[in-house]
């Protein structure tokens, strides 16, 4: 069995070898920058996703596992 693919080698597979989907140049230049803008913020904590998510999983909770 082969081992994962990286997100990046994911991705290029799934662009490469895909009918139906495809990956917007433009659109991946502006999430990334978007991001980039995001790195020192707290909206990329795991405080910031759940005030953003108040529907999502505690990460203590072990519901996600069932």
């Amino acid at each position: 069995m082969e081992k994962p693919l990286f997100p990046r080698e994911s991705g290029q597979f799934v662009s490469e070898h895909s009918r139906d989907v495809f990956i917007e140049e433009g659109g991946v230049q502006e999430v990334t920058e978007m991001l980039y803008r995001l790195r020192h913020s707290e909206a990329l904590t795991a405080s910031g996703w759940k005030k953003a998510n108040p529907l999502a999983l505690l990460p203590t909770s072990d519901q996600g596992s069932v």
